[in-house]
């Protein structure tokens, strides 16, 4: 598996996909990632999303869309030692998809989202190079990220 620190999972994203870091919108829009993430692609490992801190209480998308919906963890954000400027949709259990702040030089996945018109979106997810490529419904989902 590949992953990279913040600052290269937004390079990968915009230099190789002309993307963006994942947003999450709505619980819809949560469940597909998700299931995606976590059910279809078996992901062991947390992944980046596209949220950032800009002050102690606030945070917004990277993308500047609108920040209309969350899903923290139990005590999140917390700014743990006031480090914690980036967000992650972690893998672990009980709060396997809940989102922390994490340190922004930490490692963990690439998720990438690129819209290509009104319903179209792909995907891209650094997995095993064992999972084949998969086409569904307008959603692509790319090979493994080499960084």
């Amino acid at each position: 598996m590949s992953g990279a620190n913040f600052h290269d999972a937004m390079t990968v994203c915009e230099h190789f996909y002309g993307a963006t870091l994942v947003t999450i919108h709505s619980a819809e829009e949560f469940d597909f990632v998700y299931g995606l993430v976590f059910t279809e692609m078996r992901a062991k490992y947390s992944v980046w999303i596209g949220l950032i801190r800009v002050s102690n209480e606030s945070f917004v998308w990277f993308d500047r869309s609108p920040l209309n919906y969350t899903n923290w963890g139990p005590n999140e954000p917390n700014n743990w030692f006031s480090k914690n400027y980036c967000t992650v949709m972690s893998s672990a259990a009980p709060a396997m998809g809940k989102w922390f702040d994490v340190g922004c030089t930490t490692t963990y996945l690439v998720l990438c989202q690129k819209y290509l018109g009104s319903n179209i979106v792909t995907i891209n997810i650094p997995i095993d190079s064992s999972v084949p490529n998969l086409t569904a419904s307008g959603i692509s989902i790319a090979d493994q990220i080499n960084m």
